[in-house]
């Protein structure tokens, strides 16, 4: 059986989008359980404070990571924000582009969705 493959668009800041993000990750990782999925989640512009050290939400991207989650994190948005490196949850990947890695991602066959 062939995995499919998700990529979620995350740019949104603020409390609302980040848990609405982590509710939509939970129901649908338990909805699909068994089912072979992988799941990437870009997180770019000033969503980025969503995956710095430090942040409320830095035990939920752990967990979500250890079951399989990719967070991938602009490189663009970074520099923009002053973000090094050392600021981010060791389990984040960065990448050059959070809109270039969702365009890649589709290109590779992953379907598409838009966080709000």
């Amino acid at each position: 059986m062939n995995t499919a493959k998700l990529i979620i668009d995350f740019e949104r800041d603020g409390i609302e989008s980040a848990e609405r993000l982590l509710t939509h990750l939970r129901n649908l990782i338990d909805d699909l359980a068994g089912q072979p999925l992988a799941i990437e989640v870009a997180v770019y512009g000033k969503a980025i404070s969503f995956v710095q050290q430090g942040s409320p939400y830095e035990e939920s991207i752990t967990q979500f990571s250890e079951e399989g989650v990719v967070f991938s994190v602009c490189r663009n948005a970074m520099n923009l924000f002053g973000i090094t490196a050392n600021m981010l949850q060791p389990e984040v990947v960065i990448v050059p582009s959070g809109v270039g890695r969702i365009v890649k991602a589709q290109l590779e066959g992953a379907k598409y969705y838009k966080a709000l």
